[in-house]
């Protein structure tokens, strides 16, 4: 039913520091979103979906999402420029079947969203950013103007609570692996608080935000007893995910579900298939995978703004060594922070694990929880003769883990 590794947890406490404890947050504050005409015969639509006038937002910078359609042909990029004339262009690659179907005509439509995080200046009081569309030829089009200033506020406590400094703990994998169901018990537990969104991920693609637009994340004060966290599971194969997070919150506590890695890289791959994003059948994404996957991880570790969707999205074989990964965050982090459960257990006895998880995590257990299963893959059964041969690859991989944790998972 899994173990725990190390001594047994102590009473919960919020407030985690991240690095250093913050003397003062950043937040953006937006003022005006101004669109702009662009020049007839460029672009035939667009629009600027987030931010809003009005906003407040963590960190010193913005995600900006929104489309844009060229009037002949699909345009080449967005391009933002600051005010101190630094600028950053972002691809168009976002499919948006709505604006596809409002736009029939266009048929570039489809591939016209974007989105991206836009770095601020925070020693600027006062901030504007231009979004252009880039054209085939290299020229650039106006599309809108944002503009606003930049608030600093300390974090402060209220009444019988505790300013938030980080989460108390982190469900950092694995994918497809019941994550999704442990992240809902959790935030049905009345002494939790978590943030609106499951998956953060400061620890992996989002790292660039900084750690204001991570703490903005969570809520900003706790009552006493109650803990914070959040589930991030790219993070467990991720290879800077280790370090980022004992740099931003070390006193963490890291849960881990670990499911039969057959099992779990077939229901990745009819995941993926299901977002479209999937061309092959399984066997011949099994076989294309060393090659898709070839020095993208050289490329997180040489560049931390480099985003992978390849080495996230086609990782279905490469995820199953759990002990690697392990092995990975063993050397960041104590053994004894971690909660590491089969995935199997969670399914057939959510009550049971999730005792354990609240018993780790300091809380008294919720008696009168629910526990539905979230998130599950739909799809036709795996071949027999695909699924031995993928359990005599992954058995190297399930003795190195027994070795590793003192326990047999029993997936042979």
């Amino acid at each position: 039913m899994g173990h725990l590794l190390g001594a047994a947890p102590a009473s919960p406490a919020h407030g985690i520091v991240i690095g250093s404890a913050p003397t003062a947050m950043t937040w953006v504050e937006v003022n005006s979103v101004a669109r702009a005409d662009a020049e007839p015969g460029q672009i035939a639509a667009f629009a600027i979906d987030k931010p809003s006038p009005g906003e407040t937002l963590p960190g010193a910078g913005m995600e900006i999402d929104g489309w844009a359609i060229g009037a002949e042909r699909a345009l080449a990029g967005i391009r933002v420029s600051g005010a101190r004339g630094a600028s950053r262009t972002y691809p168009l690659d976002v499919d948006r079947p709505d604006v596809a179907a409002d736009y029939p005509a266009f048929p570039h439509a489809t591939a016209s969203g974007f989105t991206f995080w836009a770095p601020i200046d925070p020693a600027a009081d006062h901030w504007r950013l231009a979004v252009e569309a880039l054209l085939e030829d290299g020229s650039a089009t106006r599309l809108a103007e944002i503009a606003g200033t930049i608030r600093r506020e300390a974090p402060d406590a209220l009444a019988g609570s505790s300013p938030v400094r980080g989460p108390d703990f982190v469900i950092i994998g694995t994918q497809r692996g019941g994550t999704t169901s442990l992240h809902a018990y959790l935030a049905a537990h009345p002494l939790v608080q978590l943030p609106a969104k499951k998956e953060l991920h400061f620890l992996t693609d989002r790292h660039e935000r900084g750690r204001d637009w991570y703490l903005g994340q969570f809520p900003r004060n706790l009552p006493a007893g109650t803990i914070t966290g959040e589930a991030t599971p790219y993070a467990l194969f991720h290879p800077l995910s280790p370090a980022r997070l004992h740099a931003a919150a070390p006193a963490a506590k890291l849960i881990v579900l670990l499911r039969d890695p057959v099992d779990r890289a077939y229901s990745h791959y009819l995941l993926e298939r299901s977002r479209g994003q999937e061309p092959l059948g399984f066997a011949e994404a099994l076989a294309a995978e060393p090659a898709r996957l070839a020095g993208e991880e050289a490329k997180l570790r040489a560049d931390p703004t480099y985003v992978s969707r390849t080495y996230n999205q086609a990782s279905y074989l490469a995820r199953g060594d759990y002990a690697a990964q392990l092995e990975r965050w063993f050397a960041h982090v104590p053994r004894d922070r971690f909660l590491i459960l089969r995935s199997e257990d969670l399914y057939r006895e959510p009550a049971a694990i999730f005792a354990r998880v609240t018993d780790f995590l300091g809380l008294p257990r919720a008696e009168s929880a629910t526990f539905v299963a979230h998130n599950r893959s739909d799809g036709p059964p795996l071949d027999p003769a695909l699924r031995d041969r993928l359990a005599a690859h992954f058995a190297p991989a399930n003795a190195r883990l027994r070795d590793l944790l003192g326990w047999d998972p029993g997936w042979e």
